[in-house]
């Protein structure tokens, strides 16, 4: 899929790929990690995790600069006095976020009411029952799975007497609401989120029409990575990449996203990480421009700054984009692909990416610069400036020779009256 937390204005529209993609854990490195940090990432990963590699390190730093940057809150305070006292802020709410992860684990249908009673249960958050105190763990909880999932960004989760949930779109169209009543607490989580209105990307109708076709409604049954790649949205319709903190933004195109997405069972979270993981690869890896485009100006944007001023690169998104590839157009067969195909490769994403898939077939160049710009059919490019340039050279050699015409025709006309004035 930065370091931005608003939607930068462009001349057309911005595209929102977030920056907290899913995490695929690896291992393998001679850095220690803490208990927590090491037990978080086990969880995480749903087994075992040897060591701290460059990828784990990053996925800890994340999460510390998401809990940190959030408006500075004093997420500590409400921690039980017996709970990890020999660690660290950090430390101690990681710990706090291993035993909310177990507790959704162990049963579904949780609530935040429920998870803050078996919290305190167990004596890791405070045991007040003072009304403004369990709201701020409510809300503690709240946010730790959005720190966690990347499923929404959480805000002002600390303010004295908030009675809501709120969280922070970043200027993207969905969720369609940024707050939801405290009475929802007692209600399970997933209800909880549904107040929000749509916070995930959800699985689409099928595409064909019985002969395996696509229609115009329902748009291509293949994507082409010339059409999709993040150097031609940029230089083709003004469209700039802004990185967030939430998948629920990924691939929504701001002025042009207003389809609604309908959910099938057959919906899954896995695939839609699968998804997200391969949009990278279309958006960057895929074509070399945007290879470049993401080493010149979307790689630092996609960085974590932490509270010391520390720029952090995310190894396996650098991976993702193509950062391993040469950008030198004298290479050739390199692992890319041309087209996905929109039913198998991408179908929970796949209505975002018709809306835009559509919206770039309907770019057609009018100036010069825009046709040597598109290269999206490069046999068309490639014919076009051929005719271009020996049309020219065509042109320049008719014009030289109407010049040369025209000198030799002065040059004879001199020599005739010379010999005219000779006799």
């Amino acid at each position: 899929m930065g370091t931005s937390q608003r939607f930068a204005e462009t001349e057309l529209a911005t595209l929102s790929v977030p920056r907290g993609r899913p995490r695929r854990l690896s291992s393998g490195s001679n850095q220690m990690l803490s208990r927590p940090e090491a037990t978080l990432l086990e969880l995480l990963a749903g087994g075992d995790t040897d060591g701290a590699s460059l990828e784990n390190i990053f996925i800890i730093k994340h999460i510390r600069t998401l809990i940190f940057n959030s408006e500075g809150e004093d997420y500590e305070r409400d921690l039980h006095a017996e709970f990890e006292p020999d660690q660290d802020p950090f430390q101690r709410l990681l710990g706090l976020a291993c035993a909310i992860i177990r507790i959704f684990g162990n049963k579904k249908g949780m609530s935040i009411a429920r998870v803050l009673q078996t919290l305190q249960q167990d004596h890791v958050l405070s045991s007040t029952m003072e009304v403004d105190t369990q709201g701020r763990m409510k809300n503690l909880i709240f946010a730790t799975v959005g720190w966690l999932s990347h499923l929404y960004v959480p805000t002002q989760t600390m303010i004295p007497g908030n009675n809501s949930f709120r969280i922070n779109t970043q200027g993207a169209r969905y969720p369609t609401r940024t707050t939801v009543n405290m009475d929802k607490a007692q209600r399970p989580f997933d209800e909880l989120l549904r107040g929000f209105g749509e916070t995930i990307p959800r699985r689409s109708s099928r595409l064909s029409d019985g002969e395996g076709r696509s229609t115009r409604d329902q748009g291509p049954l293949k994507f082409q990575v010339s059409n999709l790649n993040a150097a031609t949205l940029n230089s083709l319709a003004g469209i700039s990449l802004v990185w967030v903190d939430s998948i629920s933004a990924h691939f929504l195109i701001e002025d042009l996203y207003t389809a609604e997405e309908k959910l099938t069972e057959d919906f899954s979270a896995a695939q839609l990480m699968k998804e997200i993981l391969l949009s990278y690869r279309m958006l960057f890896r895929d074509n070399r421009s945007a290879r470049i485009l993401y080493r010149k100006t979307e790689r630092k944007k996609a960085s974590i700054v932490d509270a010391t001023g520390n720029i952090s690169s995310d190894p396996q998104l650098d991976a993702l984009c193509g950062l391993d590839l040469s950008t030198s157009i004298f290479t050739w067969n390199q692992p890319v692909h041309e087209t996905y195909h929109a039913e198998s490769d991408f179908p929970i994403l796949r209505k975002r990416l018709n809306i835009l898939h559509l919206y770039m077939d309907g770019i057609q160049p009018n100036r010069m610069i825009s046709l040597w710009r598109d290269r999206r059919d490069l046999r068309l490019w490639y014919t076009v400036w051929l005719v271009v340039i020996i049309g020219g050279i065509s042109i320049i050699e008719a014009g030289i020779s109407i010049v040369l015409s025209a000198v030799q025709i002065g040059i004879a006309q001199q020599a005739l009256e010379l010999q005219r004035e000779g006799k």
